[in-house]
């Protein structure tokens, strides 16, 4: 495997090749797309260059507002399928079955399996308060 990274990937000396990326729930593409990570230890494997693409990566990168943030993303994501440098072949979604008496469960932001149980610590189930009998 490090003969493979250090002569076809590191060096960009492939025609096709078969890559997984992990960008989390809020998705930074500037690694994996942004012209300046062209080059070894970057992560722009497919070595694609664009000025409109880099500012929108840029864009995208500087704003704290979630939804300009996603606006942006949309944008990256439309001028990917454009050019079609990379094709696509997986994004997996992560379901997750609860029932309806579970409350404080957060489903929106499971990325990774492990990411099901991060907020469990606010999960809750309402019961009823009894007295106690004597």
């Amino acid at each position: 495997i490090a003969e493979l990274q250090q002569t076809y990937i590191r060096e960009r000396t492939y025609q096709t090749l078969l890559f997984g990326e992990v960008t989390g729930a809020d998705p930074d593409l500037y690694p994996f797309w942004h012209s300046t990570q062209i080059a070894d230890p970057g992560l722009n494997l497919t070595s694609f260059s664009d000025e409109d693409l880099d500012k929108l990566l840029e864009e995208a990168r500087q704003t704290t507002d979630p939804a300009a943030r996603a606006a942006k993303q949309t944008e990256i994501s439309k001028l990917l399928a454009e050019e079609v440098h990379a094709i696509f072949l997986y994004s997996p979604q992560y379901l997750m079955a609860v029932r309806d008496k579970l409350k404080g469960i957060d489903l929106q932001t499971i990325t990774t399996p492990a990411d099901r149980l991060n907020d469990v610590s606010s999960w809750y189930i309402k019961t009823k308060r009894e007295p106690k009998s004597e």
